[in-house]
């Protein structure tokens, strides 16, 4: 039976540069890193308080290139998706206006290698 989320595996360009976007945008750290036996380097990214992991691996020793549409990670309010977002444009990062859809309200950022990352704020009941 599944039990929840347990990881995503991104390829990306440069996993330095990944790691440092994704631990500065989203408040990850690094737990692990190195060289995979298939060629080229990984590291592993965890949230201190959330029960997931990214892992960001080296598409270049196998010619394959960064590909998704977007991943979302959810807040519990609107207020702090607010926060989210001003705390990134605080830092220098380049964020969307916070969008209204049917269930939820949303605002956007993109990785290093242009993947869209979403953070969501359920509506209010």
């Amino acid at each position: 039976m599944i039990r929840g989320f347990s990881h995503m595996q991104l390829v990306v360009t440069d996993v330095a540069t990944s790691a440092q976007w994704y631990c500065d945008v989203l408040g990850l750290v690094q737990f692990v890193a190195g060289e995979i036996p298939s060629g080229g380097a990984y590291a592993g990214l965890k949230h201190p308080t959330g029960s997931f992991v990214i892992g960001l691996q080296d598409g270049g020793a196998k010619g394959r290139v960064a590909m998704i549409d977007h991943v979302s990670f959810s807040v519990g309010s609107i207020a702090e998706l607010e926060k989210w977002r001003t705390g990134l444009l605080g830092k220098g990062y380049a964020v969307t206006e916070i969008f209204e859809e049917e269930a939820s309200f949303n605002a956007r950022a993109t990785d290093p290698d242009g993947l869209s990352v979403e953070v969501t704020s359920p509506k209010p009941k």
